[in-house]
């Protein structure tokens, strides 16, 4: 039998949160209003500043993400990436905040291969559909 893995580590993943998706997926009977209004909160109408070469100054909306060192950053990543479905191929899918694992059990390389690959296009697929 063997056992063959992918595992993925979403870049930067605190930062691809995408506002808008989140307070879509926020809005359910499970989540309790509360919750959800002092989530909106947190992430509601967050600037960056920057300057260049100590010139100018902007300010910038900022649409994604939550700060990384931050106490709920962990949930709201959590939340956010929760509906992402078991693959269709019969691999298996874990997952723990922004680390991914993919496995599938064998004796097979051939059965193995197409079955993975399969697993990894579907999961970039939500990535992509959901900007993270």
């Amino acid at each position: 039998m063997k056992a063959n893995a992918v595992f993925c580590d979403v870049n930067k993943a605190f930062y691809r949160i995408w506002h808008a998706g989140l307070k879509r997926k926020l809005y359910t009977p499970e989540v309790p209003d509360r919750l959800t209004c002092i989530i909106r909160s947190y992430i509601r109408d967050r600037r960056l500043t920057y300057s260049y070469e100590n010139t100018h100054l902007t300010k910038i909306r900022i649409r994604s993400g939550v700060p990384q060192s931050s106490t709920p950053s962990s949930f709201l990543y959590t939340a956010y990436t929760n509906d992402i479905s078991q693959p269709n191929s019969r691999v298996l899918l874990t997952l723990f905040v922004d680390d991914t694992v993919l496995y599938l059990r064998s004796t097979r390389l051939t059965y193995i291969i197409p079955r993975l690959q399969r697993a990894i296009d579907e999961l970039t697929w939500w990535f992509q559909n959901w900007k993270a």
